[in-house]
């Protein structure tokens, strides 16, 4: 895959985790919207949104690796 770059170095960092740990936001936020749906029975709208607060956590915790200085794929 090939890695998209710009002038702005956070959102190259973002786009480089994104691309590089794109299974496991994509898994945090399946799960976590799933877990919303049958836990609190609100809706789907709520659930979405659930999983996108998370998966922008783990976007997150990744970034914060990143500024580490550590591979951001260590999980």
């Amino acid at each position: 895959m090939e890695v998209q770059t710009t002038n702005n170095k956070l959102i190259n960092d973002l786009l480089l985790i994104l691309q590089t740990n794109q299974n496991t936001v994509i898994i945090a936020f399946i799960a976590v919207a799933l877990i919303t749906l049958l836990i609190l029975r609100k809706g789907v709208v709520i659930s979405i949104i659930a999983g996108l607060v998370f998966s922008g956590f783990v976007v997150l915790y990744y970034y914060f690796v990143l500024l580490a200085g550590h591979r951001p794929n260590i999980i």
